[in-house]
């Protein structure tokens, strides 16, 4: 198991801390991530939820094992982030096109697409231990005063 449970700090105002936002594993509210940026426990992923008074967020794997990217995938999902809508089949500018002008996709989807595959490439070539070793001092003091203050306080 990674690091320590840190203590959820509740959701939306802090209502009580170190309970669980949801039963469902949300770990949004531990960096007050927006709902848009909902992360969710799941098996396989890279934090541990526990619910209760006690509960809250751990590193599922050693922080060695986590990649930035496996963060990314279980706040943002793994479904690609550029949808090529095809706007060049439709309407008035696909109009008298033969169908094999469509059998590739587009300049812009082809340049979308290595982009975001380098960019995947980066996140999964950095580990969360990288991070946090690269991390301020004091940035990390203060965090761990900050969930040992919620710790003692549930």
């Amino acid at each position: 198991m990674g690091a320590a449970l840190l203590p959820h700090p509740g959701v939306a105002g802090r209502t009580r801390p170190g309970a669980l936002g949801s039963a469902r594993g949300d770990v949004r509210a531990v960096a007050d991530v927006p709902q848009q940026g909902a992360a969710t426990a799941h098996p396989g992923g890279p934090v541990d939820v526990g619910l209760g008074p006690r509960g809250g967020v751990r590193l599922a794997r050693d922080p060695g094992r986590i990649t930035m990217m496996d963060v990314v995938t279980a706040v943002e999902g793994a479904d690609p982030l550029f949808a090529c809508a095809e706007i060049r089949q439709r309407g008035v500018s696909a109009e008298g096109a033969a169908d094999r002008e469509f059998a590739r996709p587009c300049g812009i989807a082809a340049a979308m697409r290595r982009a975001e595959l380098a960019w995947r490439r980066e996140l999964a070539a950095r580990t969360v231990a990288e991070l946090a070793r690269e991390a301020p001092a004091a940035s990390v003091a203060r965090v761990r005063r900050n969930y040992a203050r919620l710790a003692s306080a549930a």
